[in-house]
């Protein structure tokens, strides 16, 4: 019993410094440029199959093939770089340079499928992810959906309004939002498929 208590606090002790780890924030790149005439988008990032992490997020989250998602504002650096907003274990919500980020995996371009927001929704999600700039990662959100922590498609349900978020519902009440619950809200069948524009929501 002693031994059992004591394997049970070594755990718990591990699981609470790798969570304190995983909290920590970095600055990511700044914005000199947005170009409003260019449409927000979700961008679902494909799985590298050769990766564990990323296999197993796809494979126990209905392997539509996705395992990341970012949010693509049209913000650009001072060097023109196309930046997007990230959410990742270690760095919490900062912008980063998707070519350099999501480019490609081991010289292969890295597919991308993007979901184009309609005009009227653009506003609210650039609002929602300058907002949250400097947020932390919470490790423990990408496995139980009752905590209000951020990861990245956490990050994507903030930012939706409600009539899209609505759409957007887990594999399994058990498991938390996914990039793939993203995919398949907006009919993303894989990494192959066009891009999706939203339409544009008539006024009732």
């Amino acid at each position: 019993m002693i031994l059992f208590a004591a394997g049970l606090c070594c755990g718990a002790l591990g699981w609470a410094m790798a969570s304190h780890a995983a909290v920590r924030t970095v600055d990511g790149a700044t914005a000199a440029h947005v170009d409003f005439d260019e449409p927000v988008a979700v961008v679902l990032i494909a799985a590298d199959k050769e990766c564990p992490i990323e296999r197993v997020v796809d494979a126990q989250t209905g392997l539509r093939g996705f395992s990341h998602v970012v949010v693509d504002c049209g913000e650009f650096d001072a060097d023109g770089r196309h930046l997007v907003y990230d959410c990742f274990p270690r760095e919490g919500v900062r912008r980063v340079a998707i070519s350099e980020r999501y480019g490609s995996v081991r010289g292969r371009p890295r597919r991308r499928v993007r979901v184009v927001l309609p005009p009227s929704d653009s506003e609210y999600m650039r609002g929602a992810m300058s907002a949250l700039v400097g947020a932390p990662y919470d490790v423990a959100a990408a496995l139980a959906p009752r905590r209000r922590g951020l990861v990245c498609s956490r990050l994507v349900m903030r930012g939706l309004p409600d009539e899209l978020a609505r759409r957007v519902t887990p594999l399994q009440p058990r498991h938390p939002i996914s990039p793939n619950d993203l995919a398949r809200a907006f009919g993303v069948h894989g990494p192959n498929a066009p891009d999706v524009a939203v339409p544009e929501r008539s006024e009732s």
